[in-house]
């Protein structure tokens, strides 16, 4: 952990999903997915993230793509939130 984490710290993290789109269409598959994160220390950031997929004709295939590619792009997001240029304010 870096001898980053206080067992004695009252700071709390919190979340919330302000919107989550996807979009199967071919030629144009995506997430989109927007997150505040709070900290109790009162700052707060947004952050924003698209992640496109491949898209298919066949409608299974494009449901499982749509599917498989939900884990990677919440990854992608919680790196950008963590990597996030105000995020070391959060957690002062």
């Amino acid at each position: 952990m870096a001898n980053l984490y206080d067992k004695a710290s009252n700071l709390v993290i919190s979340g919330n999903v302000e919107r989550i789109y996807g979009s199967s269409m071919l030629g144009d598959a995506y997430w989109e997915v927007s997150v505040s994160i709070k900290s109790s220390n009162g700052k707060t950031l947004t952050v924003d993230t698209r992640r496109e997929y491949p898209s298919a004709f066949i409608a299974i295939t494009a449901c499982n793509n749509m599917a498989t590619s939900f884990s990677p792009t919440i990854k992608q997001l919680v790196s950008e939130v963590i990597n996030h240029k105000d995020f070391k304010d959060l957690i002062q």
